[in-house]
Protein backbone atom coordinates (compact mmCIF):
# COMPACT_ATOMS: atom_id res chain seq x y z
CA UNK A 1 0.00 0.00 0.00
CA UNK A 2 1.26 3.46 -0.91
CA UNK A 3 1.69 5.49 2.32
CA UNK A 4 -0.66 8.25 1.16
CA UNK A 5 -3.54 5.96 0.08
CA UNK A 6 -5.80 6.77 3.07
CA UNK A 7 -4.98 10.48 2.73
CA UNK A 8 -5.79 10.30 -1.00
CA UNK A 9 -9.18 8.69 -0.30
CA UNK A 10 -9.96 11.40 2.27
CA UNK A 11 -9.03 14.14 -0.20
CA UNK A 12 -11.41 12.67 -2.78
CA UNK A 13 -14.22 12.20 -0.24
CA UNK A 14 -13.87 15.79 1.00
CA UNK A 15 -13.89 17.19 -2.55
CA UNK A 16 -10.36 18.59 -2.30
CA UNK A 17 -9.33 16.65 -5.43
CA UNK A 18 -11.55 16.96 -8.50
CA UNK A 19 -11.30 17.67 -12.21
CA UNK A 20 -9.49 15.57 -14.77
CA UNK A 21 -6.62 13.11 -14.90
CA UNK A 22 -3.89 15.77 -15.01
CA UNK A 23 -2.22 14.97 -18.33
CA UNK A 24 -2.71 18.53 -19.67
CA UNK A 25 -3.75 21.96 -18.42
CA UNK A 26 -7.18 21.39 -19.98
CA UNK A 27 -7.79 18.27 -17.87
CA UNK A 28 -5.78 19.28 -14.81
CA UNK A 29 -6.44 17.80 -11.40
CA UNK A 30 -8.19 20.59 -9.48
CA UNK A 31 -7.05 21.20 -5.91
CA UNK A 32 -9.93 22.75 -3.92
CA UNK A 33 -8.34 24.20 -0.79
CA UNK A 34 -6.97 27.57 0.33
CA UNK A 35 -4.19 25.87 2.31
CA UNK A 36 -0.96 25.49 0.37
CA UNK A 37 0.18 22.80 2.81
CA UNK A 38 -2.86 20.65 2.06
CA UNK A 39 -2.70 21.54 -1.63
CA UNK A 40 0.92 20.51 -2.07
CA UNK A 41 0.37 17.33 -0.05
CA UNK A 42 -2.63 16.57 -2.28
CA UNK A 43 -0.49 16.90 -5.40
CA UNK A 44 2.05 14.39 -4.13
CA UNK A 45 -0.68 12.02 -2.87
CA UNK A 46 -2.19 12.08 -6.37
CA UNK A 47 1.14 11.32 -8.05
CA UNK A 48 1.74 8.47 -5.59
CA UNK A 49 -1.66 6.97 -6.44
CA UNK A 50 -0.67 6.88 -10.11
CA UNK A 51 3.07 6.16 -9.96
CA UNK A 52 3.73 4.47 -6.61
CA UNK A 53 5.98 5.47 -3.76
CA UNK A 54 8.13 8.58 -4.09
CA UNK A 55 11.91 7.96 -4.19
CA UNK A 56 11.20 4.27 -4.81
CA UNK A 57 9.01 4.16 -7.92
CA UNK A 58 9.51 7.73 -9.09
CA UNK A 59 11.49 10.92 -8.45
CA UNK A 60 10.55 14.53 -8.99
CA UNK A 61 12.50 15.86 -11.98
CA UNK A 62 11.06 19.33 -12.25
CA UNK A 63 8.24 21.67 -11.39
CA UNK A 64 6.84 24.84 -12.94
CA UNK A 65 4.29 27.39 -11.80
CA UNK A 66 2.23 28.68 -14.70
CA UNK A 67 -0.66 31.12 -14.97
CA UNK A 68 -3.09 31.89 -17.74
CA UNK A 69 -2.47 35.12 -19.63
CA UNK A 70 -5.22 36.90 -17.71
CA UNK A 71 -3.89 35.48 -14.37
CA UNK A 72 -7.30 33.93 -13.64
CA UNK A 73 -5.87 30.42 -13.20
CA UNK A 74 -2.67 29.05 -11.71
CA UNK A 75 -1.19 25.65 -12.49
CA UNK A 76 1.54 23.54 -10.96
CA UNK A 77 3.19 21.30 -13.55
CA UNK A 78 5.23 18.39 -12.18
CA UNK A 79 7.63 16.20 -14.12
CA UNK A 80 8.43 12.84 -12.57
CA UNK A 81 10.88 10.19 -13.66
CA UNK A 82 9.59 6.66 -13.28
CA UNK A 83 11.92 3.83 -12.31
CA UNK A 84 11.78 2.54 -15.91
CA UNK A 85 13.29 5.90 -16.99
CA UNK A 86 10.13 7.33 -18.57
CA UNK A 87 9.12 10.92 -17.79
CA UNK A 88 5.50 11.60 -16.87
CA UNK A 89 3.96 15.03 -16.37
CA UNK A 90 1.11 16.08 -14.15
CA UNK A 91 -0.93 19.28 -14.23
CA UNK A 92 -2.66 20.64 -11.14
CA UNK A 93 -5.03 23.61 -11.07
CA UNK A 94 -3.90 25.36 -7.88
CA UNK A 95 -5.97 28.52 -8.36
CA UNK A 96 -7.84 27.92 -5.10
CA UNK A 97 -4.72 28.17 -2.94
CA UNK A 98 -2.13 29.97 -5.03
CA UNK A 99 -1.24 33.24 -3.33
CA UNK A 100 -3.71 32.93 -0.43
CA UNK A 101 -1.09 32.47 2.26
CA UNK A 102 0.48 35.80 1.35
CA UNK A 103 -2.94 37.47 1.58
CA UNK A 104 -3.58 35.88 4.97
CA UNK A 105 -0.14 36.88 6.27
CA UNK A 106 -0.72 40.47 5.13
CA UNK A 107 -4.15 40.55 6.80
CA UNK A 108 -2.60 39.23 10.02
CA UNK A 109 0.10 41.92 9.80
CA UNK A 110 -2.53 44.65 9.38
CA UNK A 111 -4.51 43.37 12.39
CA UNK A 112 -1.38 43.40 14.55
CA UNK A 113 -0.42 46.85 13.33
CA UNK A 114 -3.91 48.19 14.07
CA UNK A 115 -3.82 46.68 17.56
CA UNK A 116 -0.64 48.60 18.50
Amino acid sequence: MVPSEAFFRKLKEDGILSGGQGETAENAVVINTRSSKIGIAAEYAYVEQICGERDVDWNLQGQRLLTTDDKSKAFDQLYVKLKDGKIKEFWFDITAFHGWEMVELYEEYLKKKKGK
